[in-house]
Formats: C-alpha cells, structure tokens, sequence
C-alpha cells in the first residue's frame, strides 16, 4: 500500500474488546446484564470495522503509532485489506458464539 493515514481506530477496536472485560467483570452474577457487555462491545467493534472499510477498500493503510521504542523500531497498530478481513471474520463470529 502506497498511502497510509493516521488514526485512532485500529486501537479503538483492540481496546474495545479489552475494555469489554470491565464491565462484564462487574456484572457478576446477571447474566443478562454480562450478555449486554458482551454483545455491546461486539456492536461497537463492527462498527468501528465497518468505519475503515472505505480507506481499506481504496488501497489505503489506517495506522496509529502507540510508542516509538526507539528510532525505527515502535508498537503500531496497521489495518490493511487482508487484516481487516480478519477483523470481520473474528468479529462476526465472536456475535454468534456469545449466543450459546
């Protein structure tokens, strides 16, 4: 890909599942109430997904730096075409199998 833009939405969706376990934690012994988590922070994943499938689909990387380590060498979180692919096949079955 010869064109990347910067954003903060490849971190959202990863910290969409690990900020799920919050609540889902708290709510204890509702099950109805840790199904709602569950599946909110699935929603709010797909979505955030389906946000970057038009920069992706145009042959745009999305990119968000979180640390440089050092020079040349950082934790970055990149979405190209393939790994969002990934991202939806993980997501749409993380929906279904919260069901059983």
């Amino acid at each position: 890909m010869s064109q990347s833009v910067v954003s903060f939405t490849p971190l959202a969706i990863v910290l969409t599942s690990a900020l799920a376990v919050i609540p889902i934690s708290l709510s204890g012994r509702n099950p109805n109430l840790r199904e709602f988590w569950t599946f909110l922070a699935g929603f709010l994943k797909l979505m955030l997904l389906f946000s970057l499938l038009e920069p992706v689909t145009k042959g745009i990387a999305v990119q968000f730096e979180l640390w440089q380590i050092l020079p040349g060498v950082s934790l970055h979180f990149s979405v190209d075409a393939f790994g969002l692919l990934f991202a939806f096949v993980a997501c749409g079955l993380w929906i279904p199998t919260s069901l059983m």
